[in-house]
């Protein structure tokens, strides 16, 4: 099941789940090792994704681009393992439809039995969408778009942790 939320939607949604009391803190991708499947040119290279520039022209040197391959990725090491509560992802303009079916696995090992956040069924043209994942653990977190013939764009990815606190509880009295 795939929900696409703006921010305030998520920070509500996260709210309303049965944790103890959450908040999405600053984005941990921002800058951090990325890699991706291959380099479709000297431009598209992994890190543009975590640049902390959203910009969709891939022009303006802001995107990520793999070649045309089957099962093409990318992948950010956060350097650590966190407690992940959304990821965001900024979708090139002018290819709407790349990114559909497109998979977000996060966990603690470069391969791709990690448990999925969530799969992408649609982020309109230049757009960025945040992908709830339910407080998944992980250190890594890949962007997996299966199928033969697939080229992988990225404009930015971003990674929220949660920090949960616990929450008050009330006593009554005794009648």
């Amino acid at each position: 099941m795939l929900l696409l939320l703006d921010l305030s939607l998520l920070r509500t949604l996260l709210l309303s789940l049965d944790l103890p009391c959450c908040h999405l803190l600053h984005n941990l991708a921002l800058k951090k090792t990325a890699v991706q499947s291959s380099n479709g040119d000297n431009i598209g290279l992994a890190f543009k994704a975590v640049d902390g520039n959203r910009d969709e022209n891939y022009q303006k040197w802001s995107c990520t681009l793999t070649l045309q391959q089957s099962d093409p990725w990318w992948r950010v090491d956060l350097g650590r393992v966190y407690t992940i509560g959304a990821v965001a992802i900024t979708n090139i303009a002018g290819f709407e439809n790349r990114l559909n079916g497109a998979e977000i696995w996060i966990g603690n090992s470069t391969n791709f039995s990690d448990p999925e956040c969530a799969v992408i069924s649609h982020i309109p043209s230049g757009q960025t969408f945040y992908f709830p994942c339910s407080s998944v653990e992980g250190r890594y977190v890949t962007v997996f778009l299966p199928g033969s013939g697939k080229v992988l764009n990225l404009c930015e990815v971003e990674v929220y942790y949660v920090l949960l606190k616990k929450r008050k509880t009330t006593t009554f009295p005794s009648p």
